[in-house]
């Protein structure tokens, strides 16, 4: 799924011809805002790549959006008599001028769009190149060059290459304040339903984008209301913890369940208590002694959120909060908590038949069993679990291992210290996991646990 935000461009009824002149900055008619988008400095911009083909001509277009902009290269191409070719700068793209000459090569008759620069890691590296090599551009590039960049890469291009920015011609497009809090809460209402679903450079475009959307609301009272600023909140904290951010997740998060406190929306509430507790898990989650502060924290929020959801009196919720919270209560070795609720999950799993989900309950209550010394159960709960799995099309390639966390030979050595040796290593070696791979279990503090 691609970034969010929507903006339909559609057809004019007649195709748009470009002039004999450049358009006036100021000559701005209802007819020229079309969905949101001002045609008039789109038209703009083609008149300025139209009239430096065969030249040197920079051109900076300014959005703070990236679907936006993608959408008006999208109509830019339709009106302009010039063939568009579009670089994404890459990662591994250390300097402008070569990334382009790699790309198109030696002769290039078009206009070259550059996209991307928000996501370069060492763009204040490139950027010092560019301007370092700027004789360069104009002595090889007979084209334009437009730059698309947002607010914060125009500082640094005024900073880190201000000779090269003094050749620019500078394009502004925003985007207007409804289509602005429109996508806020479209991004927000898929994310409160689990339906936000991103590849990772679209998270940290995100991020960015709504840093800027927080700071062009900020100061508009009448519209910034207080559910657009919970959801902008909500939205934050969830991308900083996607990004890795986990103490500002945790700050966005707080201010965002006061906001729906204020709001009275119990529901969303609940979620953004939810995500504090598991951010908090993901903070504690190197840290092996359960004892450390960190992991405290993680139940005083993980506590919270299981009674703030029994309010509710919703089998579902419970049985989300087992996937979500199962292996947090077992690091923690909350049994009672783990088992009440594997147990109430396990009735909502087997009622819609999700088997990988009830196979993961047998484990947890398989694991509780044993921390209360009874092999016996354990070992039936095992069976249930992995014949569970048995079911599932594909078990090779199911992970196994997620069902329980613990080497089940160490524990079951350890629950009956006074058996023969010969009875003890029939125990190491259960029947029920011979060729299911136990031996190869998740460890507790093994892999950074998956946050999307």
């Amino acid at each position: 799924m691609e970034f969010a935000l929507v903006l339909l461009i559609q057809n004019p009824k007649s195709k748009i011809g470009m002039t004999d002149s450049q358009p006036t900055e100021d000559d701005y008619v209802n007819s020229d805002v079309h969905d949101g988008l001002r045609l008039r400095s789109l038209q703009q911009l083609a008149w300025a790549i139209e009239s430096s083909v065969g030249q040197f001509k920079l051109i900076l277009a300014r959005c703070n959006y990236a679907s936006l902009r993608d959408r008006l290269i999208s109509r830019l191409r339709e009106i302009c008599q010039v063939e568009i070719r579009v670089l994404a700068v890459q990662q591994s793209h250390r300097t402008l001028y070569n990334a382009i000459r790699e790309e198109f090569g030696e002769e290039i008759s078009a206009c070259v769009m550059v996209v991307g620069l928000e996501s370069v890691q060492n763009l204040s590296v490139m950027l010092t190149s560019a301007n370092q090599v700027r004789e360069e551009f104009r002595k090889n590039f007979a084209f334009p060059l437009v730059l698309w960049i947002d607010d914060e890469i125009y500082k640094q291009l005024i900073q880190l290459a201000p000779d090269l920015e003094s050749w620019a011609t500078t394009r502004n497009f925003a985007i207007s304040t409804q289509e602005l809090i429109d996508f806020i809460s479209e991004t927000a209402n898929q994310w409160f339903s689990n339906n936000l679903k991103f590849s990772v450079d679209v998270y940290i475009k995100l991020e960015n984008e709504l840093e800027t959307a927080q700071r062009d609301l900020f100061n508009q009272p009448d519209v910034y209301n207080l559910e657009i600023q919970a959801n902008l909140e909500s939205l934050l904290g969830f991308i900083k913890q996607i990004n890795n951010h986990k103490d500002s997740a945790l700050q966005h998060y707080h201010k965002a369940f006061e906001l729906w406190q204020q709001n009275h929306n119990l529901e969303r509430q609940a979620k953004i208590l939810g995500e504090i507790g598991f951010c908090c898990y993901l903070k504690a989650f190197k840290h092996q002694d359960i004892n450390h502060p960190h992991w405290q924290t993680t139940w005083h929020y993980v506590k919270e959120y299981i009674n703030f959801i029994s309010q509710f009196q919703s089998p579902d919720l419970i049985a989300k909060a087992v996937v979500k919270f199962g292996d947090i209560l077992r690091d923690l070795q909350k049994w009672e908590t783990l088992q009440s609720l594997a147990e109430q999950a396990l009735v909502v799993h087997q009622s819609n038949n999700q088997l990988r989900e009830l196979a993961k309950d047998y484990g947890f209550l398989a694991e509780v069993a044993l921390a209360q010394n009874n092999w016996v159960k354990a070992n039936q709960l095992v069976n249930q679990a992995l014949e569970v799995l048995d079911a599932v099309t594909n078990v090779e390639s199911a992970n196994i291992s997620g069902v329980l966390s613990a080497d089940f030979s160490r524990d079951l050595e350890n629950l009956s210290p006074n058996l023969s040796p010969a009875r003890r290593e029939a125990l190491n070696s259960p029947p029920s996991l011979v060729g299911k791979g136990a031996g190869g279990l998740v460890q507790f503090g093994g892999n950074e646990p998956s946050i999307r």
